[in-house]
């Protein structure tokens, strides 16, 4: 028996592992591939996904699988088989058609039953038995790798149960409210979806590969012999108050002076749902482009993401009602008529590039910290730490704009002439809703502090231009 500091600390040093190179060089690659796939499948399905909860866990999860398929291909790079880090390609058919039958999950509770109680489940079977079973001294980096992986398996999977009854009330909801048009998927109607999926993964023993289709059996296709396409139209739950291309603030704002600027700005930051949309879109539809760029546009999606959920967390924290006022579409409808490229050149060039060149963005950061200082509220504090790192991010998201630019539009300086002809289209448009919304609302300081952001906007040139410009 070792004793515990012997061979660095690594346990069972001495013990026969069931791998080769070649064996592990293959299962990492079909983990590698189905890491890919899970990630795509989060991308595209995102926008159209009803339960504000689940599209957030959906954006992180997609930005984990991103992480996981990079750093697996890696690996498999290492072991002899460098072509792993380039495009990926299904190792067998059955890997290819179970994940695009995935793909075309028609429900919430479809999607979530798909991934989290077969799929990842399945992830994680496979990567257990690898670590039991390899040599943990000679393909340590391997067992490095896995054990972020497995870490990130529990807490999805977690996860995943946790929100499952909340998808089932869901379905309930939507069945006796056949007028929204919201497929109400239950465990029961989804099982044969289900099963379907477990029949596939069955033919070949799992992920992994470790048994062989019959010579002849076919995998058999039943939602995917059409190509999958991602809705024009995100989706926002109808139990929210309507849809809109306005600023609307809450439906409790404070009349403090003080505060009052503060909370509209947080629910702007609760409204970015549509930019991490836009961001899976992108990833979904923009084709041939090399990993790098579907890893940072997961990192983007998930960044946007994470900012819908800084407003919700600072706007919850202290009561104020966001989710029954009209949820704010801007950053993805009007742009998803137009090429999926120039409405991501429109986001980072022109949003996030534009508040960085002016200034606007660091000079919140620094206006708030100030603010928190001086007044000590837990509120601002809580808000100025979200700004303070939201800058941090759009610094990145520029810099993907730029490191991009070229690939999707052709050059750069084409793309920032889209972007900012886009971008003014967008704010006119934001400017015409916000002041439909707040027409016939009662004079108050928040109406005022709304429409004074917007007036130079909305004039009678700024909407002839949007009028021909569309």
């Amino acid at each position: 028996m070792t004793a515990t500091y012997q061979f660095a600390g690594i346990t069972d040093a001495q013990k026969l592992g069931a791998y080769y190179v070649q064996d592990a060089a293959r299962l990492m690659n079909r983990l590698s591939y189905s890491y890919y796939r899970l990630m795509r499948i989060g991308a595209g399905q995102l926008p159209a996904r009803v339960n504000w909860h689940f599209k957030a866990g959906v954006a992180r999860h997609l930005y984990e699988d991103s992480q996981a398929r990079a750093e697996l291909a890696d690996r498999v790079a290492e072991l002899r088989a460098p072509q792993a880090k380039q495009q990926p390609k299904a190792p067998d058919p059955w890997l290819e058609v179970l994940f695009d039958e995935l793909l075309m999950a028609r429900s919430d509770y479809e999607l979530y039953a798909g991934i989290y109680e077969v799929i990842r489940p399945e992830l994680k079977r496979i990567v257990d038995l690898y670590m039991e079973r390899t040599q943990p001294l000679v393909d340590y980096p391997t067992v490095r790798v896995l054990k972020r992986v497995r870490l990130d398996l529990e807490e999805q999977i977690s996860w995943g149960q946790s929100i499952a009854p909340v998808l089932q009330e869901d379905a309930a909801y939507f069945r006796s409210r056949p007028e929204t048009g919201i497929a109400a998927d239950d465990a029961d109607s989804a099982a044969p979806f289900v099963a379907h999926l477990r029949e596939l993964l069955a033919k070949i023993g799992g992920l992994d590969g470790a048994a062989m289709a019959e010579v002849g059996d076919v995998p058999d296709r039943r939602r995917s012999t059409a190509a999958f396409e991602v809705v024009k139209k995100a989706v926002r739950d109808p139990r929210m108050g309507g849809e809109t291309l306005g600023r609307t603030g809450v439906a409790n704002p404070p009349e403090d002076p003080v505060l009052a600027p503060v909370v509209k700005n947080a629910r702007t930051r609760q409204e970015e749902l549509g930019a991490a949309e836009l961001c899976a879109a992108t990833l979904y539809l923009q084709d041939n482009m090399p990993w790098s760029f579907y890893a940072d546009m997961a990192r983007h999606c998930w960044d946007e993401m994470r900012h819908t959920l800084f407003g919700q967390a600072v706007l919850d924290s202290a009561g104020y009602d966001w989710f029954s006022m009209p949820q704010f579409k801007g950053d993805y409808d009007p742009h998803m008529k137009k090429p999926v490229a120039s409405a991501y050149v429109w986001l980072s060039i022109g949003i996030e590039g534009s508040a960085m060149k002016k200034d606007a963005m660091p000079k919140e950061s620094r206006d708030l910290r100030a603010l928190a200082d001086k007044t000590g509220d837990p509120f601002v504090t809580f808000f100025a730490q979200c700004v303070d790192y939201d800058w941090a991010d759009e610094v990145t998201h520029h810099q993907y704009g730029r490191k991009w630019a070229e690939d999707l539009i052709g050059d750069y300086h084409t793309s920032e002439m889209i972007a900012h002809h886009e971008m003014k289209l967008n704010l006119i448009r934001m400017a015409e809703d916000t002041y439909t919304y707040w027409a016939d609302k009662p004079d108050s300081h928040n109406k005022q502090l709304h429409l004074r952001e917007w007036a130079s906007y909305h004039t009678p040139e700024m909407l002839a231009f949007l009028a021909a410009n569309g």
